[in-house]
């Protein structure tokens, strides 16, 4: 080797590159541009690329934050001065939720403007009581980033150290207060089992709603950019994690109550409301790393990543800390598949092996459905293209050892590393428990011609009506639509999207404001069992009736091996006779299925059904 003498390497650095043909070695502190900055023969590296687009990537995603941080701030400020103004005609029972809401919005304002000064009386002081002390202590330690402390403001303590900018965030003034701004805005948040941090959401997104009349949404209002700050994110970081203030079911819960706020805000019943809502939302395996006594619901979102998802999938019973091993043995790299499952007991690695399989098979056609972007599915192809190389007999012999695939392993996930460094601040926590199988959000009756029809029912409806200028109710369209194509998910064994979870989980809520529709404002008859008269009795001063009742269904069913027993409702079907003549309307009806005289049902049903 003529230019060996050239290097200075230790005997074993020598050793190893013997052995293997090549030799990673020196110092780990230097540039990429400094390493081919002497001596000829430059060996090309693909990292070495990459890492040109690591620059590039991080100039371009801090001039995106600049123009975000900039209308974040604005929409600070549209809060602080909406809140200022509505907060005198708030509920005496909400002020201390008021006064917190006040003082949560100026260390938020503060934070992302440093321009801004915090007046000497906050609105409200008056009537509320002033937390002035407690807003500037947040700021000044917001700025300081220091260490554990308690928070009044948000009654928890606080890792005061997240907000310390990191990465593109520390180049500029205004990108680091955006940065700490986001971190108040986005990794603390409202837990949703506390009742006055729920009333201070509720505060607070009441008057997003007050202050963008809904006809100006999502075009104008300070609703509206919120709603267009989240929308910028998606193309480039994915789908939303959290709970969040522009989430539409919260959107359309607090436009629909407009008409009674701000004076229902601070009562039992609007609060119980808002908590069914959120917890069909807010769910705490999208948040394990609070735990799940302390969802949030955020103003600001973090994103999901395909990352995150592989780690809460992947991550056995012990293996609380994730591993970007997890990431590459899913994206088919078999050396990673190796040392991930090394790091399992005999016991864990079966099922480890298994889940491993089924996420290797769904990860690719999965990236479409869980609203990954882009930018996020080629970076993954790229770290999967690194650490499972094109086997090429014409490939120099070092790149055809073992040694140098561990190489490009540890490349591919030094790749991932640097671009999450890069917007980290704008995706969730990777830490995820693990190690239970999450039981299945529920069943969608696999009957897809059924499914098709109704449909096709609806579509023809909408049609019909619509030549007469009426516009009915589009929800059973969109529920039939979705619902056809999650029965499909389920019939092909395909992982669920977060989406199609909550489809599960917001039913029962999407089924209570569609079916307790009243027919006139004054009408309390919103119950759907109908009776109708099928014709004569063979009694002949009695007329036959058929009634519609709704009846519970319980049924098992399999997932990973174990089995669940899921419920829901079905159609009941009842004849029975009455004098002629004699009408039975809808009151009658339920009195009649509710008493000890209701028809019993027919015993071609005693098949499948049970007292």
């Amino acid at each position: 080797m003529k230019n060996l003498d050239s290097v200075d390497l230790s005997d074993e650095a020598k050793e190893k590159l013997s052995k293997n043909g090549f030799v990673v070695t020196g110092p780990v502190g230097g540039s990429m541009p400094d390493l081919y900055s002497w001596g000829d023969l430059p060996f090309i590296t693909i990292d070495s690329v990459i890492e040109v687009y690591l620059s590039e990537l991080e100039l371009a995603w801090s001039e995106l934050e600049d123009k975000q941080a900039t209308r974040f701030v604005q929409l600070q400020t549209e809060i602080w001065e909406a809140l200022a103004e509505r907060i005198d005609s708030l509920p005496e029972s909400t002020r201390p939720a008021a006064a917190r809401a006040i003082g949560l919005v100026s260390v938020a304002r503060s934070l992302g403007d440093p321009k801004w000064q915090l007046p000497i009386s906050l609105p409200g002081d008056d009537k509320l009581g002033s937390v002035r002390k407690e807003v500037l202590l947040d700021i000044e330690r917001g700025k300081n980033a220091s260490g554990f402390a308690q928070s009044e403001l948000w009654d928890r303590e606080i890792d005061w150290s997240i907000f310390k900018p990191t990465g593109p965030y520390s180049v500029s003034e205004k990108l680091s207060g955006f940065y700490r701004l986001s971190q108040w805005r986005s990794r603390l948040g409202f837990r949703v089992e506390n009742k006055e941090e729920r009333l201070c959401a509720a505060i607070l997104m009441s008057t997003l709603v007050a202050s963008t009349p809904r006809e100006s949404w999502p075009k104008t209002g300070p609703l509206s950019l919120l709603y267009q700050i989240e929308q910028t994110y998606r193309p480039f970081v994915g789908k939303a994690a959290d709970a969040h203030f522009s989430n539409l079911p919260i959107i359309s819960f607090f436009y629909n109550q407009a008409n009674t706020l701000p004076q229902s805000i601070g009562s039992d019943e609007f609060d119980a409301k808002l908590l069914k809502l959120l917890n069909s939302i807010v769910q705490p395996e999208s948040q394990a790393e609070w735990g799940t006594d302390s969802r949030r619901l955020v103003l600001l979102t973090t994103r999901v990543t395909l990352p995150s998802r592989v780690y809460g999938e992947t991550t056995g019973p012990n293996r609380t800390l994730p591993s970007t091993l997890d990431l590459m043995a899913v994206a088919g790299c078999q050396r990673a598949r190796e040392l991930t499952l090394q790091n399992v007991s005999d016991l864990q690695r079966p099922w480890l092996s298994a889940k491993l399989d089924d996420l290797q098979k769904d990860v690719v056609k999965t990236d479409d459905q869980l609203g990954i972007s882009g930018i996020q599915a080629s970076l993954r192809c790229l770290c999967r293209d690194i650490s499972v190389p094109h086997a090429d007999s014409r490939q120099p012999l070092f790149m055809q050892t073992p040694a140098y695939r561990d190489r490009q392993l540890s490349a591919a996930m030094a790749t991932w590393t640097g671009a999450r460094e890069i917007y980290g601040l704008r995706v969730d926590w990777d830490v995820r428990a693990g190690g239970i199988s999450e039981p299945p959000p529920g069943l969608v009756e696999p009957n897809l011609d059924a499914w098709q029809r109704l449909i096709e029912l609806a579509v023809e409806t909408n049609n019909s009506f619509a030549r007469h200028d009426i516009q009915p109710g589009q929800t059973t369209l969109y529920l039939a639509l979705r619902f056809r194509k999650i029965a499909e998910k389920q019939l092909r064994g395909e992982t669920l999207t977060r989406a199609d979870r909550n489809d599960f989980r917001l039913y029962d809520l999407r089924l209570s404001n569609s079916i307790d529709i009243k027919v006139a404002p004054d009408s309390s008859d919103v119950d759907r069992r109908v009776t109708v008269p099928i014709g004569n009795s063979k009694n002949p001063n009695l007329t036959r009736f058929a009634g519609k009742v709704c009846q519970p269904i319980y049924v098992v069913y399999e997932k990973d091996g174990q089995l669940h027993l899921l419920h829901g409702g079905v159609f009941g079907y009842r004849e029975f006779d009455l004098a002629a003549g004699k009408a039975l309307n809808r009151k009658d009806f339920i009195s009649l299925m509710d008493s000890n005289d209701a028809p019993p049902s027919q015993d071609w049903t005693k098949s499948y059904s049970a007292e």
